[in-house]
């Protein structure tokens, strides 16, 4: 019978650690349009030249990629609208934290102690476990410029330049 549980309780793990691989391997949200679950860039037209832009991850995207994302679509959307430079009246990111179960498992075992009617014991147990996902969302409200404005905001950002900066560090998704 010990033999029995113990084949058991090693295959079972070994079905949970293969399930936590895969969850483990999912890729970063490539730079994109906005799919059908609300990874990737929006953008809305608030007022000429104000625009609300925002970018979502997935879990496996940090929050260091989905603020660059934004930025970079920031600098996209200034030239697609001839202008040249944009500022950021406001911008936040977001960490939308979730608790999710791993799955359940049963463990066993057995030991061996002095009792009144003898030797022995075997034992088993229920239990849950658990892991944290983290999904980024940025979002600023980008106001645009065809000249640099001065005595106004400190970071003034040029669309040109940042564009070709940051286009090596872009991800897009792949060609199917």
């Amino acid at each position: 019978m010990k033999k029995i549980f113990g084949s058991t309780f090693v295959l079972i793990g070994h079905l949970f650690f293969g399930v936590g691989i895969l969850t483990a391997c999912s890729t970063p949200t490539p730079y994109q349009h906005s799919d059908s679950d609300g990874r990737g860039y929006r953008e809305q037209k608030i007022q000429d030249p104000l625009y609300r832009v925002s970018f979502s991850g997935n879990e496996s995207t940090s929050r260091d990629t989905v603020e660059l994302y934004l930025l970079y679509r920031a600098a996209e959307l200034t030239l697609e609208n001839n202008f040249n430079f944009f500022v950021f009246s406001e911008k936040d990111t977001e960490a939308d934290v979730r608790l999710n179960s791993t799955g359940s498992g049963v463990y066993g075992g057995s030991g061996f102690g002095l009792g009144r009617r003898g030797f022995g014991g075997l034992g088993v147990g229920f239990g849950q476990s658990y892991n944290t996902n983290k999904k980024y969302e940025a979002m600023a409200y980008v106001n645009m410029y065809k000249d640099a404005p001065t005595g106004g905001p400190s970071t003034v950002f040029n669309a040109q330049e940042i564009k070709k900066n940051l286009e090596p560090q872009i991800k897009r998704p792949k060609k199917k």
